[in-house]
């Protein structure tokens, strides 16, 4: 079931990070209302026990809405880096003269939770996606203990405020 970003703070750099706890991939929300035209993402997912289908129509979805750097972190998630990079090739070709810049990805295997998101944290889009990017969001996929660390690490963040 799609459940819409939760809002967890505004860091002191005001980027507004939010969390988004998935059973499947395809659970993926249809509108992502975070009121930013691009965003950060990381996603935690075991990218072994999702199909190709499942995981291209993520791929193709966040893209759509709005990516500006993907960080990919769990089992296998070299493939989830490597699909997000074929499919904004595929979608990028015709704006390659001076169109929407270059998705940046990173894959995270050997990294710890925290190891991850701190990388996410200090994450940034190519020049030409990174204008109006100022939402963060930190999205696990069928992996309720990644989200529940992924909530604890956003919580701490210093300088966490409401939005204004």
């Amino acid at each position: 079931m799609a459940r819409p970003p939760e809002y967890v703070g505004t860091d002191s750099f005001a980027r507004r990070f939010f969390v988004l706890e998935l059973d499947r991939a395809e659970d993926w929300p249809q509108v992502l209302d975070v009121g930013s035209p691009s965003f950060v993402l990381f996603l935690a997912c075991d990218a072994a026990r999702i199909g190709i289908e499942a995981l291209s129509g993520l791929g193709e979805r966040v893209l759509s809405q709005g990516a500006a750097y993907v960080c990919a972190w769990g089992p296998d998630c070299t493939r989830v880096d490597d699909l997000f990079d074929e499919l904004d090739v595929i979608h990028g070709i015709e704006t390659a003269e001076g169109g929407r810049g270059v998705l940046m990805t990173t894959w995270h295997e050997e990294d710890s939770l925290g190891e991850a998101l701190e990388f996410f944290r200090h994450a940034r889009p190519d020049e030409a996606r990174a204008p109006g990017c100022t939402v963060w969001i930190a999205a696990s996929i069928g992996m309720p203990e990644a989200a529940t660390g992924i909530r604890q690490w956003l919580a701490g963040l210093a300088g966490s405020r409401t939005p204004q």
